[in-house]
């Protein structure tokens, strides 16, 4: 392995490790973890409540408290921590992506540096270049930055979408449908119908 390589290969592997301290730190260790940490310590702390509890005669019976165990487990477990969990976590990874710094905002962000320097070089390699066209769907949002920095047309799939959209026709007759819809009462003729006009 080449001098360049091996130096590529450690720079990645300090990159990764902190990259996964990072997200480690913000989803294990913070503040936010705490709902769902006390949600999965309930059951834990109902069945040590049980033991400290319940009086010897009830404990010293199997049966009782594996019928106990199971009624926690389905009606307590099952139907509300899982549930609850669950929740909490779907809404952590749905809006925390967005609005937290995450691991996947700092491995896509350097996208946008790359997908200028891959335009700018086609069109210094290549000046007849008159539009460019964005074939994967993870790179519409740069479009309007490609458009400004280059100076030409750009083009992607919600483009083709839009075209299609007009192209049916339906987006000129939702103009049409919203002039022939009424406009309320009209007060001046006392009869609360619905007159256009």
């Amino acid at each position: 392995m080449s001098e360049n390589a091996h130096d590529v290969s450690g720079i990645r592997r300090i990159q990764m490790r902190t990259l996964a301290v990072s997200e480690i730190r913000r989803s294990i260790f913070s503040a936010k973890a705490l709902p769902l940490y006390l949600l999965v310590g309930m059951p834990i702390a109902l069945m040590l409540l049980r033991a400290v509890f319940m009086p010897d005669s009830m404990r010293a019976n199997p049966a009782h408290a594996t019928t106990e165990f199971a009624e926690v487990f389905n009606f307590f477990l099952l139907r509300f921590v899982v549930f609850f969990s669950n929740a909490l976590i779907f809404v952590r990874l749905f809006r925390g992506e967005i609005l937290e710094r995450s691991l996947h905002y700092h491995l896509l962000a350097p996208v946008r540096r790359e997908v200028l320097a891959a335009a700018s070089g086609l069109v210094r390699t290549d000046p007849s270049v008159a539009a460019i066209v964005l074939e994967c769907t993870n790179l519409p949002p740069y479009a309007a930055e490609l458009r400004l920095h280059l100076g030409l047309p750009v083009f992607d799939s919600c483009t083709l979408v839009e075209w299609l959209w007009r192209g049916t026709g339906i987006a000129r007759h939702e103009g049409n449908a919203a002039a022939l819809a009424p406009r309320g009462t009209n007060e001046e003729s006392g009869d609360g119908k619905g007159v256009s006009g």
